[in-house]
C-alpha cells in the first residue's frame, strides 16, 4: 500500500512540475511574440499569443484534473489503509474552507495575458480607417476579450468541486469492488 501511495505522490508532484513548464513556456513564448508584435508595431500580431494561450490552458486543465484525479483516488483506496493522510486533510481542508481563494486554479496569468493582447492590439489599432480589415479587428479583439473572461474567470475550474465529484466516483467504484467480492463469495 505504502509503495502505491508513494508512487501515486510521485506522479502528482510529476504533474505539478509538468504545470509550471506549461506555465513557463506560456511565458516564454508570450513575451517572444509581444516582442515581435512590438517590433512590428501591427495590431493583428499582439493577438498572436493567444495561439499558445489557449492550448496551453486546455494543457494545464488536464494536467490539473489528472492530479485531482490521482488525490481523489488515494482518499479513497489508500489512506485509510496507511499512515499517510496528507490528501484527506487536504480534502477536508478544502471541504471546510469552499469559498477560500484555493477553491478555483488560479487562471489569473490567462486572463491577464489575454487582456494585455487586447489592450495592446486595441492601442495600435488606427480607428479613423474604417474598411473591412478594421472591422474584423475589432470584431476579433472584443470576441477574445469576452472569451477570456468567460473561460478564465466564469468558468474557471472549481478545483474543490473537481476533487468532490473524484471522491464520490471512486467511492462508487470500491461499492461495486465490494459487492462483486460479496457475490463471488456467496457463489462459491
Amino acid at each position: 500500500m505504502e509503495k502505491e501511495y508513494l508512487m501515486l505522490k510521485d506522479e502528482i508532484m510529476l504533474s505539478m512540475k509538468t504545470i509550471k513548464n506549461y506555465n513557463t513556456m506560456l511565458y516564454t513564448v508570450s513575451a517572444a511574440l509581444f516582442a515581435y508584435a512590438f517590433n512590428s508595431q501591427n495590431e493583428l500580431l499582439f493577438l498572436l499569443p493567444f495561439v499558445i494561450l489557449f492550448p496551453m490552458y486546455y494543457l494545464i486543465t488536464r494536467e490539473a484534473k489528472q492530479t485531482l484525479r490521482i488525490g481523489a483516488y488515494m482518499i479513497v483506496f489508500l489512506e485509510e489503509k496507511t499512515s499517510f493522510s496528507w490528501e484527506s486533510r487536504l480534502y477536508l481542508y478544502d471541504n471546510i474552507m469552499k469559498n477560500n481563494k484555493h477553491a478555483k486554479v488560479p487562471m489569473v496569468a490567462y486572463f491577464s495575458i489575454g487582456c494585455l493582447c487586447i489592450l495592446l492590439s486595441a492601442i495600435y489599432t488606427n480607428y479613423s480607417i474604417i474598411d473591412y480589415y478594421h472591422i474584423a479587428l475589432i470584431i476579433c479583439q472584443i470576441t477574445l476579450l469576452f472569451t477570456c473572461f468567460i473561460m478564465f474567470v466564469v468558468k474557471a475550474p472549481n478545483y474543490t468541486k473537481m476533487k468532490e465529484s473524484y471522491v464520490l466516483e471512486w467511492e462508487q467504484i470500491k461499492k461495486h469492488e465490494i459487492s462483486i467480492k460479496i457475490l463471488e463469495k456467496n457463489v462459491r
